[in-house]
């Protein structure tokens, strides 16, 4: 049954609802500038005000409710204030294992194991349809992660909301660059997981990836395309010599025997090896969020520059993350910051597109990059180094292969200095 929506800017972008049905009720929605409901009411006069920290996480609802997340922005706690106390009182805790959700503790002392399917949703109540509709029975149904309000019966996706109802987002992306030629799906900044629900999900609210699959006893797995797959299917973005180079965000290759380029001397012993190779925990969040917090930071000379081999920038991130294929890990020459591709480790083929070196200058406040002009550990210096590998990835024009060649990795580091002077500017 198609349901009507009325929409408004009211200082917020357009196509956001501000008002729709929720029942025998007509529920209204306010937004702040940066497009976050501010709070949901309703055509009798309640009102629930929404508060937010500075990583847009939900940290308030109404007047009384608190909520606590961790590092990689998973729910800890909520609790709420009671009059006449001074502590507030717990409503439910959550209690993870290997960054893995495993039960909740509730504010009567119970305790309840997650009953979720591969996607993050919860089994309790009806069987729902692919966009999560047809469970809003249950007043606390999780869907995808996502969490349903009951206040507005749409879904709360940290950056954005959901309404399993609609199949869509109540707010359009953030990343307004977010379409492209080769993305005609990316042009619906409002769309869930480029309209796959089955095979992805979107914690964050800002990008599709696929579950992780755990199994007993707990093993975390991840999902990884074999080579063929990424060099047909995603051949366009990936291939070239911009999939084999190493890197290193201003640092170059250990001293070997010129291979050819990356095309050449596939079965050459490996002179770099990388162990602890992950996609979770705290440094893969924390080199995730920069990267995100890259993009909507980037300016137009430096779009442009990196699509300047004629491949996009946007969809290349997002599949690079859909198919979790950036990673970080520990490399044997800690001189190296970073690699694009896997061609010179010991790694197969296929597994990762960037990974980032724990022990380099991305997090080491001891190292630099750009040959001494950029302290690393800081913002600069890992949105220096990001950059650096994806321009591997594009194949911008200009970008020289510097797998094994010093003069090469300068030059690059001074064409990444000279075009992104103004993304690199907005960052210290």
């Amino acid at each position: 049954m198609m349901q009507e929506k009325v929409h408004g800017r009211n200082g917020h972008p357009a196509g956001q609802p501000i008002q729709w049905p929720g029942g025998t009720v007509t529920v209204l929605a306010s937004y702040d500038a940066d497009g976050r409901i501010m709070g949901i009411g309703y055509t009798w006069g309640a009102w629930e005000p929404y508060y937010y920290d500075a990583r847009n996480r939900r940290v308030k609802t109404g007047y009384t409710r608190f909520q606590f997340y961790g590092l990689g922005g998973e729910l800890l706690g909520e609790y709420e204030r009671v009059e006449g106390r001074w502590a507030p009182r717990m409503v439910r805790e959550r209690v993870y294992f290997a960054g893995l959700w495993v039960g909740t503790v509730e504010g009567d002392g119970s305790w309840s194991m997650p009953n979720t399917d591969r996607l993050g949703s919860l089994k309790y109540g009806l069987r729902r349809y692919p966009f999560g509709d047809g469970n809003e029975s249950y007043a606390y149904d999780e869907y995808a992660t996502y969490r349903k309000d009951t206040a507005s019966a749409h879904y709360y996706a940290w950056h954005r909301y959901y309404s399993a109802t609609w199949g869509r987002f109540s707010s359009p992306d953030p990343y307004v660059m977010s379409g492209g030629l080769t993305n005609p799906q990316g042009w619906n900044r409002y769309s869930y997981v480029a309209n796959d629900p089955v095979n992805f999900h979107d914690p964050a609210g800002l990008h599709a990836q696929r579950p992780v699959v755990v199994t007993p006893p707990i093993t975390v797995t991840a999902w990884v395309s074999p080579l063929e797959t990424m060099m047909g299917t995603y051949g366009a973005e990936f291939g070239g010599a911009g999939w084999g180079d190493v890197g290193g965000g201003g640092r170059s290759a250990p001293s070997e025997p010129d291979s050819g380029g990356a095309s050449s001397g596939r079965d050459k012993v490996p002179i770099i090896t990388i162990t602890n190779l992950s996609n979770t925990g705290n440094r893969y969040n924390a080199v995730n969020n920069r990267l995100t917090e890259m993009e909507n930071n980037i300016d137009a000379d430096c779009f442009a520059f990196l699509e300047s081999g004629g491949h996009a920038l946007s969809r290349h991130i997002r599949d690079v993350r859909a198919l979790q294929l950036l990673a970080v890990g520990n490399f044997s020459q800690s001189n190296l910051a970073a690699i694009a591709g896997t061609y010179g480790t010991d790694l197969a083929e296929g597994v990762a597109a960037i990974v980032i070196n724990v022990d380099g200058a991305y997090f080491s406040g001891s190292r630099t990059v750009n040959r001494g002009r950029i302290l690393g550990g800081t913002a600069k210096a890992q949105v220096f180094i990001l950059l650096h590998e994806l321009a591997h990835s594009l194949e911008a024009k200009g970008f020289l292969s510097d797998y094994n060649n010093a003069q090469n990795g300068q030059t690059n580091d001074e064409l990444i200095a000279t075009r992104y002077e103004k993304t690199l500017a907005r960052f210290q």
